[in-house]
């Protein structure tokens, strides 16, 4: 269930960010501040954990990290938002990054690549 802006507080911020609390207003304001430059989200379609197909590229969601992957390289996707949806991280890796990096790296063929998904 999303935050409605007016109801982020304090204990919301200091949870998420680990702020103290003579910053939580600026913080607050910063956030909504960002969330804004950075155009309408769907917050009722989230990217959640699996592998996801857009344009050109695909999303790889596993535990705590998202990964842009194109013909040409593998990027952290380090911001909670990508393309406008939300990136719901979870707990649980189900891919050995450092595995699926290094036969990517390798230009082994996707076989070898899938023998690497937990």
């Amino acid at each position: 269930m999303p935050i409605k802006a007016k109801e982020i507080g304090f204990a919301d911020l200091q949870l998420l960010c680990g702020i103290h609390e003579e910053h939580w207003k600026a913080t607050r304001n910063a956030i909504l501040a960002e969330a804004h430059r950075q155009g309408k989200i769907q917050v009722d379609q989230p990217i959640k954990t699996g592998v996801w197909k857009y344009a050109d590229s695909w999303v790889i969601v596993s535990g705590k990290q998202a990964m842009m992957v194109t013909e040409k390289a593998i990027t952290e996707i380090n911001k909670p938002i990508f393309k406008g949806k939300i990136i719901e991280l979870g707990n649980s890796n189900w891919l050995d990054w450092k595995a699926f990096t290094t036969a990517w790296e390798s230009k082994n063929s996707i076989r070898a690549i899938c023998l690497y998904f937990k």
